[in-house]
């Protein structure tokens, strides 16, 4: 096998920065989400950048699981971190809010609604996120099908506060665009465990090239999964370099620190 990485072979001269990764396991079969297995996979993927949040985090023990991706993300370059937080401990999620906004290797936040059992337009979280906003700290969410209206409602309120729906709404993802087309502050991620064809050509058309990123979803997945895509889409090489870096680096402050 060539000492190459799946970029260099797959799309040579382009950077890749993954917005959407995770350490710790899920409880399924496959990666163990590892700090080990991540710079191995990342080692082998050649992604420039990769965000990550912690599964434990989202599942379990925030404090914890934010603590692991601090030490991911202070021992490698790569890496930068998404600080969880949940809803139904509002101090304690202040306080990590708090703690990680002034972290220089945090540039986002994270928030799971259906593992967390709490809406994200619930009061508890509207309270957390007009913290978000004050600090300029990015909000990723999980959105799946379904979930338009309510994530919609929430950009709405926070005009200012830049959010990434992670997953683009799954099946909805149509509505996704749609509802993106009006809300400039919001980006959409649309890996799932569907690949449709040509549904990044019609996210494109619809939203235009500067309002897609780039994630994986890794360790749920292969990263390499999530480029198939964007490799086969019928798109510009232009728009392919946004879409994979550079509305990341654009939307995130790597250089906060």
């Amino acid at each position: 096998m060539s000492g190459k990485t799946a970029v260099d072979r797959l799309l040579p001269g382009l950077e890749v920065i993954d917005v959407h990764a995770h350490i710790g396991r899920w409880g399924s079969p496959g990666a163990d989400g590892s700090a080990d297995e991540l710079r191995r996979i990342t080692d082998r993927s050649g992604f420039s950048k990769v965000v990550v949040s912690s599964s434990l985090a989202i599942q379990y023990d925030v404090p914890e699981g934010n603590a692991d991706v601090q030490r991911l993300v202070e021992a490698d370059g790569r890496f930068y971190g998404a600080v969880t937080f949940n809803a139904h401990y509002p101090a304690e999620a202040k306080a990590q809010i708090e703690r990680y906004a002034a972290h220089p290797r945090f540039v986002c936040a994270k928030n799971h609604p259906d593992h967390m059992r709490m809406a994200i337009n619930s009061p508890a979280n509207l309270a957390l996120i007009e913290l978000l906003a004050e600090k300029k700290l990015p909000l990723t969410v999980h959105t799946w099908t379904g979930h338009g209206p309510v994530v919609a409602e929430v950009a709405r309120r926070f005009p200012g506060l830049t959010f990434f729906w992670f997953h683009a709404l799954a099946n909805d993802y149509r509505q996704a665009a749609e509802l993106a087309r009006g809300l400039p502050n919001v980006c959409l991620d649309f890996v799932t465990s569907l690949q449709e064809r040509d549904k990044v050509e019609y996210l494109i058309t619809r939203l235009g090239p500067e309002r897609l990123v780039f994630g994986t979803d890794q360790s749920l997945f292969s990263p390499v999964y999530a480029l198939g895509p964007v490799l086969e889409a019928d798109i510009s090489e232009a728009d392919r370099r946004k879409l994979l870096g550079l509305n990341a680096r654009r939307l995130l402050d790597f250089e906060k620190g």
